[in-house]
């Protein structure tokens, strides 16, 4: 696969535009006043509630039952879409209009008394390696026919079309998921990677969306590439290679709780989906758990903007607060004893990096938006600013 064919803008023109070949190229308390907190569209499995608040450690703040009061500052809305007919402007605060956003005090969407179930239920999940992808299909399954930066350049555009199409970010991470899933159960030749991208992107917006795109759209976006029948018969492939087993773990289904755990601001919150959804690019993060992914997003996101900080007191004060005990009671991790915590916020940092120059610009051009508060624009910190816990230097 040479390049992605096509433009994700759904409205026709008089010809579809190729996306690049992979050969080239405010502060928070300004906004805390117009912002919700972004409530995860996962936050909802009716489970009972076996825990009350007394079972918690000492010291550790129960961010299901203190939402929104003194005790826990508020996490942030991050919108889900950037400069989209979806949001209205006013006074220069993005007000977003879907209904998966609801405030944190007292939302019965939230169902605080489910939610401890339902992260154990997630992490129980995350744990079953028949739903994961392989680490290693590129070589055992694929052969070597497709190379990650194939799978990259197809990531990087179906961002762009899920941007243009006003996806939610869930049918993104859901979709990245069902492809390598795929491709660690089936071979598929590089000239129908973007078809069968488009055929997961057409699953996931099934379990996703309230609106999905049409078959037609779908063919419009990839420059006719492909036929409808195509996209079906790989659709089924796909459907039948996974047992039916469509339902999907991912990293973010943990972003809004570990952020919420964070007390995050706007600003960080933003900055900890950038380095989420930086992650799905890179093949190499296919060994790391999702809630790996998500924590080290988290940690990174903190630490970056400690370092950057530019008050030498207020700095030291923020990096010993990282990663304070309520971060590592919901995260479930520590990072001075959690390995591949420790080598995915390493790799991450990295990644982040490299985004300079990548000829994948995608993410940085969401995230460089105003409404994201200009994230995809921050300097990466430098390795040694990592701390001495992520380095293994202790």
């Amino acid at each position: 696969m040479e390049e992605i064919s096509g433009s994700p803008d759904r409205r026709p023109t008089d010809e579809p535009v190729a996306l690049p070949s992979s050969a080239s190229q405010s502060s928070d308390s300004e906004v805390n006043a117009g912002l919700e907190h972004h409530l995860s569209d996962a936050t909802s499995f009716p489970f009972s509630s076996s825990l009350s608040s007394s079972t918690l450690p000492v010291g550790i703040i129960d961010i299901d039952e203190t939402q929104g009061s003194s005790q826990h500052p508020r996490s942030h809305l991050l919108p889900h879409q950037v400069g989209k007919a979806s949001h209205k402007q006013s006074n220069n605060v993005i007000v977003p209009r879907s209904s998966n956003l609801a405030l944190t005090d007292g939302t019965p969407q939230r169902l605080a008394s489910y939610s401890r179930d339902y992260f154990a239920y997630l992490r129980e999940r995350e744990r079953e390696q028949q739903d994961r992808p392989l680490p290693d299909y590129m070589s055992r399954i694929q052969g070597g026919a497709l190379t990650q930066d194939m799978r990259a350049l197809l990531v990087d555009w179906l961002v762009t079309v899920c941007e243009e199409c006003e996806l939610m970010p869930s049918t993104l991470y859901h979709c990245v998921e069902l492809i390598d899933r795929a491709l660690s159960k089936l071979q598929v030749p590089k000239e129908q990677l973007q078809c069968m991208g488009c055929a997961c992107l057409f699953i996931a917006c099934k379990f996703e969306e309230t609106t999905v795109p049409s078959l037609e759209e779908f063919t419009y976006m990839a420059a006719e590439s492909f036929s409808k029948k195509q996209l079906t018969d790989l659709e089924l492939r796909v459907v039948e290679a996974l047992s039916f087993r469509l339902s999907t773990v991912t990293a973010y289904n943990f972003l809004s709780r570990f952020t919420l755990a964070a007390g995050s601001g706007p600003r960080e919150t933003a900055l900890v989906y950038y380095f989420s959804e930086l992650s799905l690019l890179h093949y190499e993060f296919l060994g790391f758990s999702p809630s790996i992914r998500a924590a080290a997003a988290l940690y990174l996101a903190r630490q970056t903007l400690a370092v950057s900080n530019t008050d030498s007191a207020r700095r030291a004060a923020e990096e010993r607060n990282i990663w304070t005990p309520t971060i590592a009671f919901y995260t479930g991790y520590s990072p001075a004893t959690t390995l591949p915590l420790q080598e995915c916020v390493r790799l991450l940092r990295r990644a982040h990096a490299g985004v300079e120059y990548s000829p994948y610009e995608a993410l940085k051009l969401k995230y460089g938006a105003p409404a994201l508060l200009h994230v995809g624009d921050i300097a990466c910190v430098e390795e040694k600013d990592l701390g001495a816990t992520i380095l293994n230097l202790n």
